[in-house]
């Protein structure tokens, strides 16, 4: 007879949220020292926040510790949700792109409308109003 431990959602998805976060921690852990010995660092700037100098690539292993823990743990048949994943996709690469390449802010913005319009697209947004324009204008905001 087979014995199939049944515990409580909560249990599962707290499990999974330390799991998540054990790996992206040590993965950033991992990518700080790597650009430090590299020196991918950010250098201070006037029209910076930081004084400092930090690490460039920080998405990424934030990036990939959700992706791992996604996909062990998220069905495929939650189209939608993998659907707004992908989209996620294409900031995180316009972040590494950025890292590497120091865009302006022009085509950031632009690839973060594209983006924008395409999580609209697949009917996600907040209906605060009955009107569709403007609940899509909101979600821009």
């Amino acid at each position: 007879m087979k014995f199939a431990l049944q515990l409580p959602l909560f249990v599962k998805v707290g499990a999974a949220g330390l799991v998540s976060f054990a790996l992206t921690a040590a993965l950033v852990a991992f990518t700080i020292r790597l650009c430090r010995k590299r020196h991918w660092l950010a250098k201070p700037r006037s029209d910076r926040w930081h004084t400092g100098t930090p690490a460039f690539f920080g998405g990424v292993p934030i990036w990939c510790g959700f992706m791992l823990t996604a996909l062990a743990l998220l069905p495929f048949s939650y189209h939608l949700l993998w659907k707004v994943i992908a989209i996620a996709a294409i900031l995180f690469f316009l972040g590494v792109l950025d890292d590497i390449f120091h865009f302006r802010a022009g085509p950031k913005l632009v690839v973060q409308i594209l983006a924008a319009s395409l999580v609209l697209n697949c009917g996600l947004f907040y209906p605060l109003l009955e009107i569709f324009v403007i609940n899509g204008a909101l979600f821009f905001f």
